[in-house]
């Protein structure tokens, strides 16, 4: 194993030289603190029109991260992560963990999280206005993660 640093010093981490970084490799920023890799999801039942989706970011070896850590989050209506969803939920609000950041525009569809220092934050997605499927998605170093698919009964 061998230590590489890159230009912008932000970042280090341990590979062969063998093969390029890997999302199983855990990287670190440069105050030794393993950075997110990934994320998981849980999505709960849906009650008064409200679906709770967990969210869980994991170290590249697959373990929660120990700190927090902020991300990009948005709405989609595929399960690629490909389509933003054309209409925006009632609400979105943090559950009981976490921070929501909205950001300017159509904040419904993107926004931003700050999760606990377990790395986890739960979000509150609000539909009361009819049947739909939608996707929760966590952008990580430029990769996306998507949820399960949340349905809203009719």
């Amino acid at each position: 194993m061998s230590e590489i640093i890159t230009t912008d010093k932000l970042f280090k981490a341990e590979v062969d030289f063998e093969g390029p970084v890997t999302q199983s490799s855990s990287i670190t920023d440069s105050n030794g603190v393993i950075q997110a890799a990934s994320a998981s999801f849980v999505v709960g039942a849906e009650a008064a029109n409200v679906i709770n989706v967990a969210v869980q970011l994991l170290d590249g070896a697959g373990a929660a991260i120990t700190h927090k850590a902020f991300v990009s989050a948005y709405l989609s209506s595929d399960a690629a992560g490909d389509v933003l969803e054309a209409t925006a939920p009632d609400a979105i609000a943090i559950g009981t963990d976490g921070t929501l950041f909205l950001g300017g525009g159509d904040s419904l569809h993107q926004f931003d999280v700050k999760t606990e220092a377990t790395g986890v934050a739960d979000i509150d997605i609000t539909e009361a206005t009819g049947a739909d499927t939608i996707y929760l998605n966590v952008v990580i170093n430029g990769q996306v993660f998507t949820s399960d698919a949340i349905v809203f009964a009719a």
